[in-house]
């Protein structure tokens, strides 16, 4: 079968599934902090670098071919199926043609100019590039005719031309069985930056707002990393000196995704982000606030206790409201202030842009604090539990405001 200009062959060995393969994609800031830590952040990338670690177990004649496969290819470019992204086709596709028709959309971070394999067990693998792609990405036109008819459920994967490791460690478990993990990583090519894929749910003052129930699968972790720093002359008092103006307050959690579609919307996020580079607003989604009717006339925001006003949030790092409304719709409201009532035991909130429903505010299906915020990290690990269901750590770090 033909092969893509300077790709050596196609890596045909199947992951066991047995260890979730990962798929890690990791962008570069260069974050520099003023001395009052104020934070200013720099993309060091236009594309990120991305991996792919599989496990594999193989038996026979494959632990063979595998051995030979490394022993004779291992420096050089071999093209990789991205084995969580299978599609099939949905329709013979002949010797001779040019076009496959998918019984899904395709991946919608693979573009024009993009490598894919077909594979069917008996056949050998065919690999081919994009020229085009249908609105609904379903049908894909390739750079050349196949050499081999492929019909109605044959895989079809996006493939990435990849490095494979200087150093591979398997190991033999028994006669004729090899098992091993293999991590590749993707060579970056010539091509122009892929422009951001995906909407945001909602935008406020540009910057965009997360809108996402998140599926917190094991809980959420809260870190409060707010460290004076200590003057010990190692004789007379100790001093200490604050850095900063509010707590860095970092959220993180596991998140398990289970559909393509809610996939493809995280992986749209973290690119439009490119990692920690971008800003954007979040509540937790974990303590609703606990509003009640107002006491008073001219507010419409009251919660019971004073402890939100006593120790109100940093008015540049928590800005906003976020209402869920009956009926699934979202209200943002800027805030303007928080008054204290210690004799009325309630905290008042006062917003930028009065409560516009015909309802109380107390009667909405929950309120949020919402803090800006960014990725604090730069890389995002999925781990591919089977081809629609896949998990990763988010971890959000609370920030100031943009000027």
């Amino acid at each position: 079968m033909p092969l893509p200009e300077g790709v050596a062959a196609i890596f045909p060995f199947s992951p066991n599934w047995r260890t979730p393969p990962e798929q890690r994609r990791e962008y570069l800031t260069d974050i520099l902090y003023s001395r009052d830590r104020t934070p200013q952040r720099r993309a060091l990338r236009s594309k990120p670098r991305e991996t792919l670690t599989v496990s594999l177990t193989l038996a026979g004649r494959e632990a063979l071919a595998c051995q030979q496969f490394l022993s004779r290819l291992q420096p050089y470019t071999v093209l990789v199926p991205l084995w969580p992204r299978v599609c099939r086709l949905s329709s013979l596709a002949g010797v001779g043609s040019t076009t496959l028709v998918l019984d899904r959309p395709f991946p919608v971070d693979i573009r024009v100019a993009d490598h894919l394999v077909l594979m069917r067990p008996g056949l050998e693998a065919e690999a081919a590039m994009l020229t085009a792609i249908s609105a609904n990405r379903r049908t894909l036109t390739l750079d050349a005719e196949l050499a081999a008819a492929w019909p109605a459920g044959s895989a079809v994967y996006p493939a990435w031309q990849c490095l494979v490791p200087d150093s591979v460690s398997a190991r033999r478990p028994s006669a004729g069985v090899l098992e091993l993990a293999l991590q590749v990583q993707r060579r970056i090519d010539a091509q122009p930056p892929a422009a951001p894929y995906g909407e945001p749910e909602k935008e406020v003052d540009g910057l965009e707002v997360l809108l996402k129930r998140i599926n917190w699968r094991d809980g959420l972790d809260a870190t409060f990393d707010w460290t004076p720093q200590l003057i010990d002359n190692q004789v007379g008092p100790i001093a200490t000196e604050i850095l900063g103006r509010y707590s860095p307050l970092a959220m993180s959690a596991e998140v398990l995704c289970q559909s393509r579609s809610e996939i493809d919307e995280w992986l749209g996020f973290f690119d439009r982000l490119r990692g920690r580079r971008g800003q954007f607003l979040t509540s937790s989604h974990i303590d609703p606030l606990p509003l009640q009717a107002p006491t008073v006339g001219g507010y419409d925001f009251e919660l019971r206790g004073v402890d939100l006003g006593r120790w109100a949030p940093h008015e540049d790092v928590v800005t906003h409201l976020m209402v869920r409304k009956p009926g699934g719709g979202i209200g943002i409201y800027a805030i303007d202030s928080f008054t204290t009532d210690f004799n009325a035991d309630v905290t008042r909130i006062t917003t930028v842009d009065a409560w516009d429903e015909s309802y109380g505010p107390w009667e909405a299906t929950g309120t949020w604090l919402v803090l800006q915020a960014h990725l604090s990290a730069d890389a995002l690990t999925l781990r591919w539990h089977s081809a629609e269901v896949a998990g990763f750590t988010l971890a959000i770090t609370a920030t100031e405001r943009l000027p």
